[in-house]
């Protein structure tokens, strides 16, 4: 029996998507959908009554951060595989961090990130993420997970002790007495730091927030990287895993500090006057100790 070409052709390619179904590995391409609609910041002014800082930022065209810039001198730079997908390499103050991943079925994975005297790996249960230990000017801290959770932070040479709760470090301290204790709202924002002293002195800050948008929010989640916006992500460069996750603007930050055997405290009140644009992103703020902040942004009103 006898087959047309057409139908060759048809049959060759049936076989290699059937190949391809049981074995071929494709990155996906980013839907639109995963791309932050947010205002993205392009420039910060800090002032205050001893300095004046201006930081800068831009993006590629998925909106990755590829460069920050303080005092228009390069803080760090991110290089991007052909997609603008995967970090290849990030370059710190002159030391270059390079990026490794593995494959599965279902996308990458950071696995490793070497560079200069600093070592990042990754250690993985089946799916989920067992531990990331980060060696770094001869220290190293050691995050560990159950069922890709975090549960444990260790930290060598030191002294400082962790309790995770929730996902979160809700309890620091040292083997000569001091404690900080965190409490987070339901969006991970610590709204209380409470200080303890082997003096016996006692501070206590509080935080409240707004209900606007913090600039932050637009940043893309970095692909390959275990963590989420309400966890943040691991590793250098990426959110401060453990702890606080910004969501909304500071509104007032109080400060109260009790000598010891006292109840009546010191109290220092900050507050902090924003004013917003119509995404509801805020411009900036002047803060009641004198200092002053101006964001501005790439992509919608800078008015």
């Amino acid at each position: 029996m006898t087959y047309s070409t057409a139908f060759k052709k048809r049959v060759l390619l049936t076989l290699i998507m059937i190949n391809c179904l049981i074995g071929c590995y494709k990155d996906p391409t980013l839907p639109n959908s995963l791309i932050p609609l947010g205002c993205r910041i392009s420039q910060i002014n800090t002032i205050d009554s001893t300095s004046q800082h201006t930081y800068n930022y831009q993006y590629d065209n998925l909106g990755n951060r590829t460069i920050e810039t303080l005092d228009k001198a390069n803080q760090r730079v991110f290089k991007f595989d052909s997609k603008n997908l995967y970090i290849l390499s990030q370059t710190v103050n002159n030391v270059t961090l390079s990026y490794q991943y593995d494959s599965l079925a279902t996308g990458k994975r950071i696995t490793r990130i070497t560079g200069g005297s600093s070592n990042y790996t990754y250690l993985y249960e089946g799916d989920n993420l067992k531990s990331y230990i980060s060696v770094k000017n001869d220290t190293t801290s050691n995050y560990s997970f159950l069922n890709g959770k975090f549960t444990g932070l260790s930290v060598s040479p030191g002294n400082i002790n962790y309790v995770i709760t929730g996902e979160k470090i809700s309890k620091m301290s040292d083997n000569i007495g001091n404690i900080v204790n965190y409490t987070y709202d339901s969006k991970g924002q610590v709204t209380i730091a409470d200080y303890i002293y082997p003096s016996g002195d006692h501070m206590l800050v509080t935080y409240t927030y707004d209900d606007k948008n913090f600039y932050g929010n637009s940043r893309l989640l970095a692909r390959g990287f275990p963590g989420s916006a309400a966890t943040g992500q691991i590793g250098p460069g990426l959110d401060d895993f453990g702890r606080s996750i910004q969501i909304n603007n500071v509104k007032t930050q109080t400060l109260k500090y009790y000598k010891k055997n006292s109840d009546t405290p010191t109290i220092l009140v900050i507050t902090y006057q924003h004013q917003y644009n119509k995404e509801n992103y805020s411009l900036g703020y002047g803060r009641s100790d004198g200092a002053r902040v101006r964001y501005q942004y790439t992509n919608c009103s800078n008015e």
